[in-house]
């Protein structure tokens, strides 16, 4: 909805089951790999399989109005050296980590689509951290205060709230590995910079590489989960063991969301529905029911006369001065060419020859002596 192109960086991570992919820091949150993400409004996790994403914060930021993305690759000994130590504490199944590469992403100050140089403007951002073999991602969000572009998501027009609100976690593309911060695509994504998953307000660490999602060094499967089973709605449970205590983490499955996975995303709370169609919610879904004169999954498509004219026999259906015309076939005439032109009601067969009607033509049988098309000679 008019704002400015992703911000690209050519170099590869080797992130995500290893592979070298180039990437993409858009300006939506995301940073992206294969392809860029240009979409605003936020879907939930997981997405298409040709869309691995990390997503600290994705919504429908307009840096044009107010703030700047910045990004650099560091591998300097300073940044190495912290990045290695930020892993061994919040995985320490990996003693012996030691970073080789890292990336920084930092979307400052930042406003929404539909906002202006004085709207409220939020800062977050995202690392990525590898060795050549072990990829990590964290999010630091220093301060939040909207969720929501006024447009494509339909949040308010003043202060960034409302309708759909930004999603937050990562997408490994492969439908199995991915995971969605509790309060995703919600009001509660104002509140996102006292949460964590690592003893840490404002910060969030996973493993991204594993063929398991790893948080805190715990698999999904750990003894917290096992006995609590929290999660609701088919929600995989993420058990947090850096804390000190027994506490678990729900990553949902789309259309829902909550600490829980108990709240059922109300996916027309963005309005999708256009031209005045009427929007029906479901899970993860919606359907749009078009008024008169509108057609397509979001009313997006007028109807012209003719997709609602039926031209029989092979008419054409042609449009002139706002109506709905059929041009017939020869041989057939009526509103709808539904009517067989009786091609002997004329008597075109002289010297009393009898007349067969055909599709557009007819016939003479003519009598002794008489021949020609119409036993004229």
């Amino acid at each position: 909805m008019g704002a400015p192109r992703p911000h690209s960086s050519n170099p590869d991570l080797g992130i995500l089951q290893g592979i070298g992919y180039s990437k993409q820091v858009n300006n939506n949150g995301i940073i992206s790999f294969l392809k860029e993400v240009s979409q605003f409004t936020p879907v939930a996790f997981p997405i298409a399989k040709d869309r691995c994403v990390v997503a600290a914060f994705w919504a429908d930021v307009d840096n044009r109005r107010a703030g700047d993305v910045y990004y650099r690759e560091a591998a300097d000994p300073a940044t190495l050296r912290r990045a290695t130590e930020d892993v061994r504490r919040y995985f320490p199944e990996l003693p012996d980590f030691s970073a080789t590469w890292v990336f920084i992403a930092t979307w400052y100050r930042v406003t929404f689509f539909g906002g202006s140089s004085s709207s409220p403007v939020n800062t977050f951002q995202t690392v990525l951290i590898t060795d050549g073999k072990f990829s990590f991602t964290i999010f630091n969000y220093e301060s939040i205060t909207w969720t929501t572009g006024t447009h494509a998501s339909s949040g308010g027009n003043t202060t960034g709230l409302g309708g759909i609100a930004a999603q937050a976690g990562f997408n490994a593309g492969d439908g199995r590995r991915y995971f969605s911060i509790p309060g995703s695509r919600t009001a509660d994504m104002a509140e996102v910079e006292t949460t964590t998953n690592v003893g840490v307000p404002g910060r969030w660490a996973f493993r991204i590489d594993d063929a398991q999602v790893r948080v805190g060094g715990c698999s999904h499967t750990t003894s917290v989960c096992l006995a609590l089973r929290p999660c609701l709605n088919g929600g995989k449970c993420i058990d947090d063991c850096v804390t000190g205590n027994p506490s678990y983490t729900c990553s949902c499955l789309s259309g829902f969301t909550g600490r829980r996975c108990h709240l059922d995303v109300n996916e027309c709370a963005s309005h999708p529905c256009q031209n005045g169609g009427t929007c029906t919610h479901g899970v993860n879904s919606f359907r749009c029911r078009c008024p008169a004169g509108f057609r397509g999954p979001t009313c997006e498509t007028a109807l012209s006369p003719c997709d609602t004219r039926e031209c029989q026999n092979g008419g054409r259906c042609q449009e002139e001065r706002g109506s709905a015309v059929c041009l017939c076939l020869a041989g057939y005439t009526g509103a709808a060419c539904e009517t067989d032109v009786d091609e002997c009601a004329s008597s075109p067969c002289l010297n009393g020859g009898s007349c067969v009607d055909l599709v557009g033509n007819f016939t003479c049988l003519c009598a002794e002596p008489f021949e020609g098309p119409r036993c004229e000679t």
